[in-house]
């Protein structure tokens, strides 16, 4: 779920709710993702780092951050769309 954007709903597994990420949260978090792996990688870049060392530590850090989204990002419910069926008859 960690790649997919905000705006899609999903559908919980034990009470069949639709929920997704608060969109603020979900950039703030891809934000604090950004900002370790863009480091690593600018210090991979100007040769303070070794390649294979800095891949593995941004692997580390996706690995980390897929872990922890559930728990740092804040979810919303989600209204159900009407089918046709449950329209009002006009």
């Amino acid at each position: 779920m960690f790649f997919l954007a905000p705006s899609l709903p999903h559908r919980c597994k034990s009470c069949d709710c639709r929920y997704r990420s608060n969109a603020v949260w979900e950039w703030i978090a891809d934000f604090i993702f950004a900002l370790p792996a863009g480091i690593v990688i600018l210090l991979a870049w100007w040769h303070h780092l070794s390649w294979p060392i800095a891949l593995v530590l941004v692997l580390s850090i996706v690995t980390v951050m897929y872990v922890i989204f559930p728990f740092i990002t804040p979810f919303v419910l989600v209204g159900n769309k009407q089918t046709h069926e449950n329209k009002p008859s006009a």
